[in-house]
Formats: structure tokens, C-alpha cells, sequence
């Protein structure tokens, strides 16, 4: 998955998996990544003129992590769940490129439509919360992240509508069936109210 990420949606990664043991004897995978001179998308500060130049850059990236999900939507399969958060990223001072940092193997092989809806409202900047009421039923909210790492943020920050990001999740809506539309009512109306609001 790793490697389709960058050779079919051009996400810069390169982890190593390594196969040994712990301290106390147990067996475990371990991840080797590169050490690269950056700074996190999220929390480092950028130039006015690194702003312009990356923004387009942060646009692909977010596309791409969209094109991955909907990919995964259509055809199914396995897939990294951990990958559409912004703070996994920094901006690469060695080739001017996002690269994702954070590369634990959390990968799931058996996913459902809603689950990969889920994703794509976490990678807008959502998070969903379990609720219980006093009959023990179950449901589930959406908040948006109070981290300052949402996609308007990101716009916010780096002063950019990302209309390739924008115009992607339109066609996805666009390409779900009524039947689907009415069962992900809650999903989709994220999706929706996102494409309505721009950051001021």
C-alpha cells in the first residue's frame, strides 16, 4: 500500500520494515523511515513566498489522499487508515515536497463504504465520537477538530482555496447512486456543508 501510494498518487513515503524483536524477547515488525529536514505542515511557520509555493503542493497532496479513498470506495480492498490526517505530513526543505512521516501499519483489510466515508470526513478535519443513550443505543457524531489541522484551516493558513481537493469531492458526491446518498445522509452532509464554506 505504501508503494502505491507513491508510485499511483505520487505521496512521498519511503518506510522500511524490519523484522525483529523487542526487549523482552517478543517478535515485532519495526518501521525504518528517513530522516529528513523539514517542518510539520500543521505547526511550522512558513514565509508569505513559501506559502504561495507550497499551497498548490498541499492541494495535490490532499487530492491525491482523496483519489486514494475514493479508489478504495469503488473497488474496496485494504487500506491505510491513518494516512488523511494532516499532522502525518511535513513540508521536505530537500525536495519542496509533503512527505509523509508518520508510517505505523495501520492497515485495514476489510472495510466498508462507511468506513471509507469516515475517512474521507476525518481527512476534510472531522472526528467521529461514539454515543450511547440510556437504552444502550448506539449512534455517532462528527466534530470538527479543534486542532487548527482541517482543510479550511489549512486553506486559512496557507491562504489558498484548494480547488482540486474541492472539486474531487464534488464529482465523488456527484458519482453516488440515491440509494447510497440516503443511506450516508449524515456523511454526505459534511461532505456538502464543506464544499458550501470557504475560509474568509
Amino acid at each position: 500500500e505504501f508503494k502505491a501510494l507513491r508510485e499511483e498518487y505520487g505521496i512521498d513515503n519511503n518506510p522500511r520494515f524490519v523484522v525483529g524483536a523487542t526487549d523482552d524477547e517478543q517478535g515485532a515488525v519495526f518501521v525504518i523511515n528517513d530522516t529528513i529536514e523539514g517542518r510539520e505542515i500543521v505547526l511550522g511557520v512558513f514565509s508569505e513566498k513559501e506559502k504561495s509555493e507550497i499551497g498548490p503542493k498541499l492541494d495535490k497532496l490532499f487530492s491525491s489522499i482523496l483519489d486514494y479513498l475514493t479508489k478504495k470506495y469503488h473497488t474496496g480492498g485494504p487500506v491505510l487508515s491513518d494516512i488523511e490526517s494532516r499532522r502525518q505530513y511535513m513540508f521536505n526543505e530537500k525536495t519542496g515536497r509533503p512527505y509523509l512521516v508518520d508510517t505505523d501499519v495501520l492497515l485495514k483489510k476489510e472495510t466498508t463504504k462507511k468506513y471509507i466515508l469516515e475517512l474521507i470526513v476525518e481527512s476534510i478535519g472531522y472526528s467521529e465520537f461514539d454515543e450511547y443513550d440510556e437504552e444502550g443505543n448506539h449512534t455517532t457524531r462528527y466534530e470538527r477538530n479543534v486542532d487548527n489541522d482541517s482543510i479550511i484551516d489549512m486553506e486559512k493558513k496557507f491562504e489558498k482555496i484548494f480547488i482540486g481537493f474541492r472539486s474531487k469531492l464534488g464529482e465523488f458526491i456527484d458519482s453516488l447512486g440515491t440509494e447510497e446518498k440516503n443511506e450516508h445522509k449524515k456523511e454526505l452532509k459534511i461532505m456538502t456543508n464543506f464544499l458550501k464554506n470557504k475560509p474568509v
